[in-house]
């Protein structure tokens, strides 16, 4: 998919008389919007990606807004609508920010993908304090053969093989690590299933398991017992303990907790 706009356009409320007479009128504390998008040739091969939020002053977490978007029936129509459900709260990751420096940014719910369809507008009905934008998204031109199975299955395999590798930390919750390969690192043991891991101190020896691919679990396990000069080795511990899924490209690794932000990346050593 390809994005014709770079940024997401905002839908102001209803100025212009357009044919949506038919939906019902805005709730008290709610208003009207719509989205009208242009004519295309093959608009089959266009999506609308649909964002409500709003502006908020955050520092480097993921913040998100919660509620949702729920689709609803025209009786009589045929047609369908959408009424966002939302308190205004905004969530996110809790990573320690270095620089305390705080943006404007739009923080919004998770996005919708929605048909594009030029002769009916996307109605929706947001909370007053909210703002709808949007994507436009394109198909690409190329067409692209599937793979077997079997062949699919030994390229995953080839990518996301993290196991009997040296992984070098470099960086914990969101801060960089100054560290080396034998310092702090993690190694996944195929062998007796056993994971591996150092932050400068002691030796983290953890069961493991892997499943679906990228799905991860790391038990609680032993450790040696020197005296550690910082908290390092304690947040490292906890990241193994809170991680359920990694994802690699062969050279770099993190470990991740749902969608939320990296909870520590790793290179592979040479």
């Amino acid at each position: 998919m390809v994005a014709l706009a770079a940024t997401p356009t905002s839908v102001k409320s209803q100025q212009k008389k357009i044919e949506i007479d038919m939906f019902p009128k805005a709730p008290v504390g709610y208003k009207q919007v719509y989205i009208q998008v242009p004519t295309q040739k093959n608009e089959n091969d266009f999506k609308v990606e649909v964002y409500v939020g709003k502006n908020q002053l955050v520092d480097c977490n993921k913040h998100f807004l919660t509620g949702e978007m729920k689709e609803e029936n025209l009786d009589g129509w045929g047609y369908t609508y959408y009424t966002i459900k939302s308190d205004g709260n905004i969530a996110g990751t809790m990573m320690a920010c270095p620089d305390n420096i705080k943006t404007t940014k739009f923080i919004h719910l998770q996005p919708q993908l929605l048909r594009y369809n030029s002769k009916l507008p996307i109605v929706l009905y947001v909370p007053e304090n909210l703002e709808v934008k949007y994507k436009i998204w394109s198909a690409g031109k190329v067409m692209q053969k599937a793979k077997t199975v079997a062949a699919l299955t030994t390229t995953i395999n080839s990518v996301n093989n993290i196991e009997n590798k040296r992984w070098k930390l470099i960086e914990l919750n969101g801060k960089n690590v100054n560290g080396n390969a034998e310092t702090h690192y993690i190694i996944f043991h195929s062998k007796n299933g056993k994971v591996e891991a150092k932050a400068n101190c002691n030796i983290l020896l953890r069961d493991y398991k892997i499943k679906n691919e990228f799905q991860l679990k790391i038990a609680d396990g032993i450790s040696t017992l020197m005296a550690c000069p910082d908290n390092m080795e304690q947040d490292f511990s906890a990241v193994l303990s809170l991680a359920d899924n990694f994802t690699t490209d062969g050279k770099t690794l993190s470990l991740n907790k749902a969608r939320m932000a990296p909870l520590a990346r790793f290179e592979l050593a040479k």
